[in-house]
């Protein structure tokens, strides 16, 4: 619990200076922190940086759960329409299954696609909240627990 804690306070501090600099240095528009639920895995902080119109990173800390992760996304913008950007991904990370039977980690990996909703589209007065929703399939091997499948995730992200 104060790993998760301490993972939780670091993940905050360097969220705020990544703004503070992003923000310094114009990088406006490229930076998004937020929520993300991800097929299987657990709920946690994400952070996403664009790269360019087409490549964006992600890390996701999953903290939340009895399966908590640690992991990163290359994501792909394939197309944008007037409503929607639809994306696609591949996913590393490290898994940690936890209860009072079993503990291990085990890496991991996941394929998927999304589409992601830019709430400005319904007001533009609205803050530049994102919302996402995606299908994919994980790849964890635990030696105790069956994990592992298809998936469906979720995510809120505020744009800076």
């Amino acid at each position: 619990m104060i790993k998760k804690i301490l993972c939780g306070i670091i993940t905050v501090i360097f969220l705020s200076q990544s703004t503070l600099y992003a923000k310094e240095n114009s990088y406006t528009d490229n930076l998004s922190v937020g929520v993300q639920s991800s097929g299987l895995s657990s709920t946690g902080l994400s952070v996403k940086y664009a790269l360019n119109d087409k490549f964006t990173l992600q890390g996701i800390l999953g903290m939340l759960g009895t399966v908590s992760n640690y992991s990163a996304r290359a994501i792909y913008n394939f197309k944008q329409d007037d409503n929607f950007k639809y994306y696609g991904y591949g996913s590393v990370g490290v898994w940690k299954y936890s209860d009072y039977l079993a503990n291990e980690t085990s890496m991991g990996f996941g394929i998927g696609a999304g589409l992601n909703y830019d709430v400005r589209k319904l007001d533009k007065t609205l803050p530049p909240l994102f919302l996402s929703a995606e299908i994919g399939f994980d790849f964890i091997n635990f030696s105790y627990y069956s994990y592992g499948g298809l998936g469906v995730g979720f995510g809120v992200h505020y744009k800076f």
